[in-house]
């Protein structure tokens, strides 16, 4: 025999059933989500620049996506300087397709803000190879990849204020749009399909998310730099491969950007892998966003924002390894993919 119920518990049970299948069942409140720090920071060349401080030193650092840890330089703070070394080491930039060897510290811990980040892996160079110089402005360090698997790190360029929140805080309920990130090598990747100008038909890329290269997309495939060269004759006028920079239109996920500077190089790097090339400061910065590394996942575009989906960039061309290019102003070429006009009477 079964239990009775009564007719007003059965329908509060659906009810509240349905709400949740439905999903007007009320979330946890995103917006009262406190952050554990407040960063502020600055834009310099599109670039993210942070001030820490060391032993009571200040520091002029780098926030860059692209480095697999934490660099500070030796010929700068006298703080540095006397931090205890660990042994020998080595760090990966791609976006100048090299690898710098340097000296492994100690465990460090800077302040940055209201927070105290405790660093485990820190390289310090002598930078005889005079990269802080390529880095086109004067910086003390960079922060890398490490300070971002601690936290769900959200960037505000409006308010130029960097948000941490705990790690694997979902930001979701607050943007627009999602991309899910494919780690190669520690390495956050975006994948997207759009179609360039040098294309018949939209492709997938593969690019890694490199916030300290100030440019906004870079090529390093190939196959596209071949196609690219078809519709530039004047490549063919040089006795060697050069690299290729003109302006596109193309989409980002949901995100479309307008006359956007876009770099081909002729000799895809060594340390490229799998990625077809990386996405700079100047597409990242364009809306707020916010990076999960644990959680495998980037929010762009707030919804304070509003819906405007598109940018249109007129930004410098920045060739990553200072080689030589030719300028290429892409025609659009027609999609593989006929379209069909239906007339109605």
């Amino acid at each position: 025999m079964f239990p009775r119920v009564s007719f007003s518990l059965c329908l509060l049970l659906a009810l509240n059933v349905s709400a949740h299948i439905g999903g007007w069942a009320k979330e946890p409140e995103q917006a009262d989500l406190q952050p554990v720090a407040v960063i502020p920071f600055k834009y310099e060349n599109n670039r993210i620049r942070l001030t820490a401080t060391l032993n009571g030193d200040p520091l002029s650092m780098l926030l860059d996506t692209g480095a697999s840890t934490t660099v500070l330089f030796a010929n700068m703070e006298e703080a540095i300087k006397r931090l205890p070394i660990s042994g020998d080491a080595a760090i990966l930039f791609p976006a100048l397709d090299q690898t710098f060897n340097g000296k492994r510290l100690a465990p460090v811990s800077i302040d940055i803000g209201n927070k105290t980040i405790n660093l485990q892996k820190v390289i310090l160079l002598d930078d005889k190879s005079n990269m802080k110089a390529r880095r086109l402005v004067r910086y003390d360090g960079i922060l890398g990849r490490e300070f971002f698997s601690g936290y769900t790190v959200e960037v505000d360029p409006k308010d130029q204020k960097i948000r941490l929140y705990p790690q694997g805080t979902d930001l979701g309920p607050q943007y627009r749009t999602l991309h899910k990130l494919y780690m190669q090598d520690g390495a956050p990747h975006i994948r997207f399909r759009t179609k360039m100008p040098w294309e018949t038909s939209p492709s997938m890329k593969q690019m890694l998310v490199d916030t300290g290269y100030p440019g906004t997309i870079v090529f390093w495939d190939s196959i596209h730099y071949r196609k690219a060269a078809r519709l530039t004759p004047e490549v063919y006028q040089h006795e060697e491969s050069v690299a290729i920079v003109g302006r596109a239109r193309f989409k980002f996920g949901r995100l479309t950007f307008l006359h956007t500077p876009v770099f081909l190089g002729a000799l895809p790097p060594k340390q490229a892998g799998k990625r077809d090339g990386l996405i700079g400061g100047t597409i990242i910065n364009s809306f707020s966003y916010a990076i999960d590394l644990t959680g495998a996942r980037m929010w762009m575009l707030a919804k304070h924002e509003g819906n405007n989906y598109s940018r249109q960039i007129d930004g410098t061309f920045y060739p990553p390894n200072d080689e030589p290019f030719v300028f290429s102003d892409f025609p659009e070429r027609l999609s593989a993919s006929p379209k069909i006009t239906i007339e109605v009477d």
